[in-house]
């Protein structure tokens, strides 16, 4: 199976001069615990997640002025991406040697294309509109994640 068989079709994404407190604002809005950082051509930059912008909260110094942090001072670099026509095996690598859930799925060029979330793998892997599939669903809804609704 291919990650674009999988793939949420969309992802949200910021660039690396959006302000902190907006991509916060993002991440609570969309219910997803990642944002790709992108250029104005699309190509991945970086990850910010729910965990980074928690992260320099936690650690500044009182009375610090958040407004003005930006998203390229939370974000992870370089992150590990996926291609849409790769191999679900090949992800799910790439999810276990860096301990992610979730990949940005990139083109050819680097392009955001879509995110792929270990949430989406593991209820892809059961029959559609089984009990199970349901189940599980339910189950990672209630977990807080945003687990793909399938036809």
């Amino acid at each position: 199976m291919k990650v674009e068989d999988i793939m949420k079709h969309a992802a949200s994404s910021c660039s690396p001069d959006t302000a902190l407190s907006e991509v916060a604002d993002r991440l609570t809005e969309i219910g997803c615990g990642v944002l790709a950082v992108v250029t104005r051509a699309g190509r991945v930059l970086g990850v910010v997640s729910d965990r980074d912008v928690c992260r320099i909260v936690a650690h500044a110094a009182p009375g610090f002025d958040f407004s003005a942090l930006r998203a390229r001072d939370a974000m992870t670099p370089s992150p590990a991406v996926v291609a849409r026509h790769e191999d679900i095996g090949v992800a799910l690598a790439r999810m276990r040697a860096q301990r992610l859930r979730r990949l940005p799925v990139t083109d050819g060029e680097g392009r955001l294309e879509g995110l792929l979330s270990l949430d989406e793998i593991v209820a892809s892997s059961l029959p559609l509109g089984s009990d199970e599939n349901q189940d599980l669903l339910r189950t990672l809804r209630a977990l807080g994640t945003a687990a793909p609704q399938h036809a």
